[in-house]
């Protein structure tokens, strides 16, 4: 049985293609701390939702325009980051890097200090309100300098294959989610947590 096929065997998947302004021209993944039905209804709507259902995972996909890489930022700077999401963020994020050769770990953004992130990004305030592992996916617009093309650079086609490969590290965390005790000694070592950095020159 095909990854896709168990994932869908074991949780509801719900899917949300957001534009990236608002009629009022503000990033709407910046606006899920009080979203209102007139500065911003589709976030309104989408955490009306995630509220009806609960939310054991989020993924908030983005283009980064700064840092050549793919990279996933954590959620360490949440009031209720602890030791599960920490363990899960580690193995979601080494598995996705066996998975597909264009993630990696080490470069991110700089961590946030203890309950000092910005709950208004979405996967901040997910992470937070459901107390669940949401993370921001980020992806280079020219080309992803862990593993370069010099010819094509980041391609739609490198982009498509990213975002399937991402079943993988889903399923290798799934049964995680919600278990009671989960911490970095649930899963192998190489799957511990990298403390990353944005220093890559």
């Amino acid at each position: 049985m095909g990854t896709k096929r168990r994932l869908r065997g074991r949780s509801q998947l719900t899917l949300n293609t957001q534009i990236q302004r608002s009629f009022a021209h503000s990033k709407l993944t910046h606006l899920f701390q009080a979203p209102t039905l007139h500065r911003s209804p589709e976030v309104y709507h989408v955490l009306n939702e995630m509220n009806k259902t609960g939310v054991d995972f989020c993924a908030d996909i983005h283009g980064e325009e700064t840092l050549p890489f793919n990279f996933i930022p954590g959620n360490e700077g949440i009031p209720n980051w602890n030791d599960r999401l920490k363990a899960l963020h580690g193995a979601f994020l080494a598995s996705y890097s066996r998975t597909n050769t264009d993630m990696q770990a080490a470069i991110s953004y700089p961590p946030a200090r203890a309950n000092n992130s910005n709950l208004a990004l979405c996967a901040k305030q997910v992470g937070h309100r459901f107390d669940c592992f949401a993370f921001t996916l980020e992806m280079p617009f020219k080309d992803c300098l862990s593993n370069p093309d010099p010819e094509r650079g980041w391609s739609p086609q490198r982009s498509r294959q990213l975002g399937a490969s991402i079943l993988d590290p889903m399923m290798y965390v799934s049964s995680f989610l919600r278990k009671e005790g989960v911490s970095e000694a649930s899963f192998p070592t190489e799957d511990a947590y990298i403390l990353p950095t944005a220093k890559y020159q």
